[in-house]
């Protein structure tokens, strides 16, 4: 049996994004028989204890190893006193998870990491590296090339074209990068459909979806200029039985949202959602209509961003209505249409998504496939054994 070591500085459990697909990464080992440790910091101060395994919904067991940390710091704001005690801790805990990887590694082990700190440190203990990079600062730049001087056997997985190029630029040999996006879960959708009666077909209702926090890296995403619009609209056209449900990453944005609506005095058809989880989400997307994917124009987004919810949406056959930015515009997804930050153009976005739901074919779904975590863990380990 082959041996995973997902070492991380994430933590968990969280509603993160990133959390979901790193789980899902395991999960996906797990269900090819690998024997799986999880070792991450232990820097939340969690309200409950909750099972991981139970929050993520994997069925199979494995070792979850959480490290004592020097804080209790998410670094949920940007400062520089964050950025600084954020190098300092990681680094720290990258040193120091070294001896605790050395201490269960086997002769058939592989290391996965998101840390470029982790993927230098643990790459003195000569084993098999899969280092996903979603995305690169100055430091992360400068360890990457000590890696590479240094050591032989990693895969870097770039989850962006974006990054694929800045490593290429870096001077890394191609055939130790294979370039994936995040992607969904495919046996998760297929569970969901299996145990859920679906009434879109019989409905005469459309219903856009959000699903997610109000910003990224700490830029707004627009979700109230676009609930404004979608209430001016609705009333400029007269448009019936049309819906635009929002599920929020915590009950503080809930209440934001709730508060503007109010203040807006905006009414029905738009409904805010405290946060669910992730199958209670996919479960309503599946019901939906159109998906909102809502990315600021920066380069953060446009060259690091791989959106799991724009994937998600592909795989629900869902039309998706895009904010016009170049993370956006690298699929060739036909049932799509995007929008600019002013309100002419969301407005027009939102007529031309509920024109177009049915002008377009639903996607093959063996083209979607390929976008699915099996898909992808298949490739990581099939380019990890040819450098190996």
């Amino acid at each position: 049996m082959m041996h995973l070591i997902y070492a991380t500085y994430q933590y968990f459990p969280d509603f993160r994004t990133n959390t979901f697909q790193s789980m899902s990464t395991i999960n996906e080992f797990l269900k090819l028989n690998y024997e799986v440790d999880l070792i991450y910091p232990n820097r939340k101060k969690q309200t409950h204890n909750e099972d991981i395994k139970k929050f993520y919904n994997i069925e199979k067991d494995f070792n979850v190893t959480p490290v004592n940390h020097l804080s209790k710091n998410t670094y949920a704001t940007s400062s520089i006193f964050n950025r600084i005690i954020y190098l300092i801790n990681h680094s720290l805990y990258a040193y120091k998870l070294k001896n605790i990887v050395r201490s269960i590694t086997k002769d058939n082990s592989i290391f996965f990491t998101r840390s470029a700190y982790i993927t230098y440190s643990l790459g003195k203990l000569n084993k098999p590296i899969v280092y996903e990079i979603h995305q690169l600062t100055k430091i992360s730049t400068f360890l990457i090339k000590l890696i590479v001087k240094d050591y032989k056997n990693i895969l870097f997985v770039p989850v962006s074209p974006g990054i694929e190029k800045e490593l290429i630029e870096l001077g890394l040999n191609q055939n130790y990068i294979e370039c994936l996006e995040t992607g969904y879960d495919e046996d998760l959708f297929q569970e969901i459909e299996e145990n859920q009666k679906f009434n879109k077909i019989q409905e005469t209702n459309i219903r856009f979806i959000y699903g997610g926090s109000l910003t990224i890296q700490g830029i707004d995403k627009g979700i109230k200029n676009l609930i404004e619009c979608f209430h001016e609209i609705c009333i400029e056209k007269s448009l019936e039985n049309i819906f635009f449900d929002i599920y929020c990453s915590n009950f503080e944005e809930k209440s934001e949202l709730s508060f503007f609506l109010e203040t807006k005095k905006i009414a029905n058809k738009i409904n805010i959602y405290d946060r669910v989880s992730h199958r209670e989400f996919l479960g309503e997307t599946l019901n939906s209509d159109i998906g909102i994917i809502p990315l600021p124009d920066t380069h953060h987004v446009n060259y690091y961003s791989s959106s799991m919810k724009y994937f998600e949406f592909v795989r629900a056959n869902l039309f998706i209505m895009c904010s016009d930015v170049l993370a956006n515009k690298r699929f060739p997804y036909e049932k799509q249409t995007f929008y600019k930050p002013s309100k002419e153009s969301i407005k027009q976005a939102i007529l031309a998504s509920i024109e177009h739901i049915n002008k377009f074919d639903d996607i093959k779904h063996e083209d979607v496939l390929k976008y699915s975590f099996s898909n992808r863990t298949n490739k990581i380990i099939s380019k990890l054994n040819h450098i190996n």
